[in-house]
């Protein structure tokens, strides 16, 4: 049960890679629902990918995994609802000097920082820091150790690879902060 948490905590890392800059949540205040609303479908598209994450373990290992993703989803969602919210995050920052940001910035911010994130992960020395913060989990599970070391050196490298093919577009539309009218 323990490593399949470590696959689902990786996924979670790598994409709240993309959202490490507060200041780019707190200073993009949408007015309209619609455009929060795609915000808010990042969350069921953090449900898919760590569902198509799923498939890739062993037969034996999907359905553990694809029960306790479901369940760090929802929970996940949940917290991270709360602490996004622009008004909340606003008014605990006080960064928003700026209340509005043209929503090409918006789509040109995400895909610089999607571009740039994925250029980090090319290196081998960030992928060398992601693998030994997946191990330092392990450390945490004392009773699975060696398995959860074994399952990041099997799969955190097929991980990262996927993440390599995706296209920068994609997924700031995905998240919802591109529309799916701009080409990329």
């Amino acid at each position: 049960m323990k490593e399949i948490g470590l696959a689902i905590y990786f996924l979670f890392l790598l994409i709240s890679l993309t959202n490490v800059d507060a200041r780019f949540w707190s200073e993009t205040k949408h007015n309209n629902k619609e455009k929060s609303s795609a915000h808010l479908s990042l969350f069921e598209e953090i449900g898919m990918l760590s569902q198509e994450a799923c498939h890739i373990l062993p037969s034996e290992l999907k359905a553990k995994c694809l029960e306790t993703s479901e369940a760090y989803v929802q929970r996940t969602t949940l917290a991270l609802k709360g602490l996004l919210d622009e008004d909340i995050l606003c008014n605990r920052t006080g960064l928003c000097f700026m209340k509005s940001v043209a929503d090409e910035r918006t789509c040109t911010t995400c895909r610089r920082s999607i571009r740039d994130l994925f250029y980090q992960l090319k290196q081998s020395k960030i992928r060398m820091r992601v693998m030994d913060a997946l191990l330092e989990y392990c450390e945490e599970i004392e009773d699975q150790e060696d398995h959860c070391k074994e399952t990041v050196y099997k799969y955190a490298p097929l991980v990262l690879g996927q993440l390599e093919k995706l296209k920068t577009g994609d997924v700031c539309r995905i998240i919802g902060f591109c529309d799916e009218g701009i080409s990329i």
